[in-house]
């Protein structure tokens, strides 16, 4: 029986990949974990394709919702440092 947690879980996942390549990173405040932070950008190949990630965590007490730009922004820059050093480029287009 899906409740209203569960469905505005399901809207949330839905959004989750836009907003991802819209900012060039993830962001995971709590909703796998209460108590945890997670901020993550991807590693792209040659071809384009997300091979690897570059993340962050951390309790979620020591990171407020305010840090979390500065951290996405850090985190996909040294994933882009990764992607440049590995040859690579991305992301890939879908068509």
């Amino acid at each position: 029986m899906a409740g209203p947690l569960l469905a505005d879980l399901d809207v949330r996942r839905a959004a989750y990949p836009v907003l991802q390549a819209e900012r060039g990173y993830a962001v995971n405040y709590g909703e796998t974990s209460l108590e945890e932070v997670g901020v993550a950008a991807p590693v792209f190949d040659h071809r384009g394709e997300a091979v690897a990630s570059v993340l962050v965590s951390a309790s979620r007490f020591r990171v407020s919702p305010e840090g979390l730009p500065v951290l996405g922004e850090t985190v996909r820059e040294s994933a882009a440092q990764v992607t440049a050093r590995l040859g690579g480029h991305g992301p890939a287009s879908n068509g």
